[in-house]
């Protein structure tokens, strides 16, 4: 290719009426707005957004509502074709973008599975994003993966690929959780959360037992960095001053 070939081509408008949006794409983070039309009030850089024949945005939201705001030209680049998957790999691509943009854009979509984690967070408010999604997936597959200490595919939520197998079950086991708030401030750590789902797993394991035990000696309970760990604490606090035949071990993998 010809280093000097011209693939596109900038434009700039003042037409603000021109651009649209496309359902779907991350909500317009005021502060992010804010944050730029102080920096393009400064000094404002050629940066175009990238919009397709429809004159829909593709890429850079936040840099036309600055623009717009502050009554600069928006500067663009038409690229035919692009749509909501060009979208989509902008966002997975773009390191600015955080889960609960995610989340926004697939129940804007109508994804199901996506719509049920939504309703997951308003009843479990404390939860971060990160904790009931470790709640709210395959919990097997999950607990067999946290069980030797593995990462879960970080990307199948950004990929709409989020899958809830049992949504009873993830209310139960957060209503678990949930219980121990008063007595483990680190409580919706992930770690510890992945830490009680495996214990969940552990037959002979009772959790209002458990419950009575961190009321009595909750001081047993500190932040630990690891499954292995909080497993080692979990199974001292949970045991503690038990007689030897209603001992439970909750160590094992």
């Amino acid at each position: 290719m010809n280093q000097n070939e011209v693939i596109s081509q900038v434009y700039t408008t003042t037409d603000y009426n021109l651009f649209k949006t496309i359902e779907g794409n991350r909500l317009v983070s005021k502060t992010h707005v804010a944050r730029l039309m102080k920096s393009f009030n400064s000094k404002y850089l050629l940066c175009p957004i990238i919009i397709n024949e429809k004159f829909q945005i593709i890429d850079g939201q936040h840099r036309f509502n600055a623009a717009r705001a502050c009554e600069l030209p928006v500067n663009y680049i038409v690229v035919n074709g692009y749509s909501l998957p060009e979208i989509q790999v902008y966002n997975t691509n773009m390191t600015n973008w955080k889960k609960s943009d995610f989340l926004s854009m697939y129940c804007d979509l109508g994804y199901d599975q996506y719509k049920r984690f939504k309703n997951f967070l308003e009843l479990f408010p404390d939860f971060s994003i990160n904790s009931a999604e470790i709640i709210l997936t395959n919990k097997r597959q999950a607990v067999k993966e946290i069980v030797a200490d593995k990462v879960i595919n970080k990307k199948s939520f950004e990929a709409g690929e989020l899958v809830i197998h049992d949504y009873d079950e993830a209310i139960l086991n957060a209503e678990r959780i949930t219980k121990l708030k008063p007595y483990f401030k680190s409580y919706l750590s992930a770690t510890f959360v992945k830490s009680m789902l495996a214990v969940f797993e552990v037959d002979g394991y009772d959790h209002d037992r458990f419950i009575m035990r961190m009321r009595l000696n909750s001081y047993m309970l500190e932040p630990r960095s690891t499954i292995t760990q909080y497993r080692d604490l979990i199974h001292q606090v949970y045991n503690y001053k038990m007689p030897k035949a209603k001992k439970v071990e909750l160590r094992r993998m």
